[in-house]
């Protein structure tokens, strides 16, 4: 029984960034790279994403690099 009392406060505890809104740093460094390319030139949204996702960019994953470009106002 304590193990499953220690098991589901670890879940509790590992999900609480998420229900309390927190940014992942991943997340909040794609939005900052977008933020970044968008002031030097002009991204269509794919393009951004793409930027963001490519190994020559900052090799985010699509879905950090999607959250990113959104919140940074390329999509």
């Amino acid at each position: 029984m304590n193990f499953l009392k220690i098991v589901l406060t670890a879940a509790l505890f590992v999900a609480a960034p998420t229900w309390a809104g927190d940014l992942t740093d991943p997340q909040n460094n794609a939005i900052r790279s977008a933020k970044q390319y968008l002031n030097m030139t002009g991204f269509s949204c794919k393009g951004l994403i793409k930027q963001l996702t490519s190994s020559a960019g900052d090799k985010y994953t699509v879905d950090q690099a999607t959250y990113g470009a959104k919140q940074a106002g390329g999509c």
